[in-house]
């Protein structure tokens, strides 16, 4: 029976994770609570290793069945080339199944260290700082999980890039978010595991003493304290570590983003190109004020027909607009997608391609490939390689233009922040984030998750973020993760100002340095504790 109740909490645990995301508003509290009953899930000598790993590694199918729920909106499989819906919706389940127990399986190693650490680690200070230095280090080992379920070669990357449904994601909006200038996501991680954990310690000690009062006492401290410090936070980012009067005394350009309604397509007939190429004459003809650039979503291909509207042509001369438009290039046989970059008078001047490709949206891993051959899937293979399947390029970090130094951020890459900080070392002074969002179809929980990953790279880079979707939103996001204004899903453009911005940041310059903090200081405590102990 106390083994079902553990479970239950460990269960419970990854129910006030995943609320964070489901229910935004109260996501902050969440992400610290959450904690608590995963503590309590293991805690005493009589758990053993495998019954800490179960717990936690069915906590994380309970968070992320939950917080990735929006996959679902990729279903019937139809864009994909597969016209049965079972066998399509058979397909899903397999992939989900995979995505689910691989992003769960670092939980449970997380349960494994935290045995470990009630084993080892007698102080109440030693475990708080423990176990949080224990969370990171799983949540960034996590972030290789994606990678090496689907590989392929030539198509995937295997490195720290997929960072689904972290809990920093959860603080995006709220102050919380300024610590992410001084060591990325995974300071925020520590930050709140740090809390989560000194409040799991308050607990117990008032809980085993009666006192029940004070032990809800507690819980209100603790978070007050916590958000209080982030308000402080967020107050001395703008006044000292990036000050308010950098981005206010920058040059500024005029950007419009433009938005589009695309549908789920397994591929594009001419005459729905046509379609698209219409569309974005229409929208950037309607534009009433003068731009410096115009940034398309990916998958736009409007250069791909050439700018045939004397109108538009004429517009573009005279304001002497920069088009960041998104196609494909053949390369050695190979399709690549990237981003163009256009003047009315010189053309195609530069591009860059895509890194970081999506699995399923833009190739298909070699397990999947084999897989749907064993269940008689072979026609859709073909299929799918021949119309859909492209390849990633070797990334060029910024493009330089006589306005500024810019970056595309292609639609998945924006998960990765070893990608996004690389190019802003590089130079970038803006970046472009071109997306597709058209297999999600503006699913809410997609589009909140996506925008809080593009609010913490703004504000880890201290660039503004320039949003334009096909099938989402459209946004202009500071550096210091404010959406300044944005478009809902639709048709339109969005214009506004944006400050070229060159000046490094903490994480910039030191890049994920939480992590590696936690490795060398997790190894330093149980040493400094098991020869005290021994003592």
């Amino acid at each position: 029976m106390w083994s079902v109740k553990n479970m239950v909490l460990a269960g419970l645990g990854g129910l006030f994770f995943a609320c964070g995301f489901l229910l935004p508003t109260i996501g902050p509290i969440m992400g610290i609570l959450g904690f608590i009953p995963i503590f309590f899930s293991v805690r005493g000598a009589q758990v053993t290793y495998a019954q800490a790993f179960g717990r936690l590694f069915f906590s994380g199918l309970i968070f992320f069945g939950l917080s990735l729920n929006w996959l679902f909106a990729i279903l019937p499989l139809d864009w994909a080339g597969i016209q049965s819906g079972i066998v399509g919706t058979a397909i899903f389940a397999c992939i989900w199944t995979c995505i689910i127990l691989g992003f769960a399986l670092p939980w449970g190693v997380f349960g494994l260290g935290i045995r470990y650490l009630h084993e080892r680690l007698h102080r109440p200070t030693s475990f708080v700082l423990g176990v949080a230095a224990l969370w990171v280090m799983s949540e960034y080992l996590r972030s290789f999980v994606f990678g090496l379920l689907w590989v392929a070669p030539g198509q995937s990357i295997i490195g720290p890039d997929w960072t689904f449904s972290n809990i920093a994601f959860l603080f995006a909006h709220t102050p919380v978010v300024a610590f992410a200038r001084l060591g990325g996501m995974y300071f925020i991680d520590l930050l709140a595991a740090l809390a989560g954990a000194f409040l799991y310690v308050l607990l117990v000690r008032f809980w085993e003493r009666g006192k029940f009062f004070w032990a809800g006492v507690s819980v209100v401290v603790v978070l007050g304290g916590f958000f209080l410090v982030a308000l402080g936070m967020q107050w001395f980012d703008g006044a000292y570590v990036y000050p308010s009067t950098r981005v206010a005394n920058a040059p500024q350009i005029k950007v419009a983003a433009v938005n589009m309604n695309f549908s789920k397509r397994f591929y594009f007939l001419p005459e729905e190109q046509q379609q698209k190429y219409n569309v974005i004459v229409r929208l950037l003809k309607s534009v009433p004020e003068k731009i410096d650039i115009a940034v398309l979503p990916e998958i736009a291909e409007f250069t791909n027909f050439g700018i045939r509207d004397p109108v538009l042509l004429e517009k573009m001369r005279s304001q002497d607009v920069l088009l960041v438009d998104h196609g494909y290039i053949a390369r050695s046989g190979q399709p690549i997608p990237e981003t163009i970059y256009w003047r009315s008078g010189s053309g195609v001047f530069a591009s860059q391609t895509k890194e970081l490709l999506m699995p399923g949206g833009e190739y298909l891993p070699w397990v999947l490939v084999e897989g749907l051959r064993l269940m008689g899937q072979g026609l859709m293979v073909d299929a799918y390689q021949g119309t859909r399947t492209v390849y990633r390029g070797e990334k060029v970090p910024v493009v330089r233009d006589r306005l500024g130094t810019f970056s595309s951020i292609l639609c998945s890459e924006m998960m990765s922040p070893r990608i996004v900080r690389r190019s802003a070392n590089a130079g970038a002074q803006v970046f472009f984030a071109q997306t597709s969002d058209a297999i999600f179809q503006g699913d809410a929980y997609y589009l909140n998750q996506m925008l809080a990953m593009a609010r913490l790279r703004a504000v880890e880079t201290g660039r503004f973020i320039v949003r334009s979707s096909n099938a989402g939103i459209a946004a202009f996001i500071d550096p210091y993760g404010r959406i300044v204004s944005s478009l809902p899903k639709g048709e339109g453009v969005l214009v506004g100002d944006v400050a070229l911005l060159s000046y490094e940041t903490p994480y910039t310059r030191l890049g994920d340095w939480p992590v590696w903090i936690s490795v060398g200081g997790l190894l330093l405590f149980i040493l400094y504790e098991r020869r005290i102990w021994r003592w």
